[in-house]
């Protein structure tokens, strides 16, 4: 599952120590992957890479099978813009 997070952040630094947030790149959030590995996403038929720049989710969602936070360009991507939906179930591939 992946969720994502926004402007309530721009510019916070990230956990990689090096890169501020943007949620208008193709980034994300995990506990499973190095920071700088790029992902593959795929929802619905339609895909984005994303950069690994941070960690996350919320513990307490990670628990619960939530493994992404996709920054909100990212998510809007494969949901047609609709950011309203919130959680969606993805397919994740690591491509480098």
């Amino acid at each position: 599952q992946s969720s994502w997070y926004g402007e309530k952040y721009r510019g916070n630094m990230c956990a990689d120590g090096k890169t501020r947030f943007d949620p208008d790149k193709m980034t994300c959030a995990s506990w499973d992957y190095p920071f700088g590995t790029v992902l593959e996403v795929k929802y619905q038929g339609k895909k984005v890479r994303v950069t690994v720049t941070d960690r996350g989710p919320a513990m307490r969602y990670y628990r619960k099978g939530r493994r992404l936070d996709l920054a909100k360009a990212a998510f809007a991507k494969l949901t047609d813009g609709n950011t309203d939906i919130g959680i969606i179930t993805v397919e994740i591939r690591k491509v480098k």
